[in-house]
């Protein structure tokens, strides 16, 4: 099976074939509707899905890759981190079609990255008082604890 839409399997064809397997190639828009704040998703999500019969239930066992695109931690550059990923998920027997689209998209969501780097040497590219990079910091002039000297004293 290699088209993607719906994402959508029906029970009555896995359970007369004692399981079923797809690899599917997702346009991102399909999966993230909404735009999110800290990443787009760069390109389309790579799925591979395996339904077996357990009992009562269904289980999937899914592997997804892609890419998200972040700013890098340090110099705020746009680049791709890319991700892979696996999850298991159990349906049960008696539902008439199983729809992945929720189970994967959470399974990419939590691939976005806290922290990310455009590169491993990647420079902050001025810090906050100005220097250029790898030069020493300047003495302080004043600390922070003077206004409490000055309260002391009062």
């Amino acid at each position: 099976m290699s088209d993607c839409t719906p994402l959508k399997f029906p029970v009555a064809q896995i359970r007369d074939n004692r399981g079923l397997s797809a690899s599917l190639t997702i346009p991102a828009s399909s999966l993230f509707i909404e735009p999110l704040p800290e990443a787009v998703h760069a390109g389309d999500v790579a799925a591979a899905l395996d339904f077996s019969i357990g009992g009562s239930s269904i289980l999937l066992e899914a592997r997804i890759a892609g890419a998200w695109t972040v700013a890098c931690s340090r110099c705020l550059t746009l680049h791709d981190a890319p991700y892979e990923a696996q999850f298991d998920e159990t349906f049960p027997l008696t539902d008439e079609t199983i729809d992945v689209s929720g189970p994967l998209r959470e399974a990419a969501l939590l691939e976005i990255p806290q922290r990310s780097l455009c590169r491993p040497d990647c420079p902050i590219p001025w810090g906050n008082d100005g220097r250029e990079p790898g030069q020493p910091a300047p003495e302080p002039t004043s600390s922070p604890f003077d206004a409490l000297k000055k309260f002391k004293e009062n």
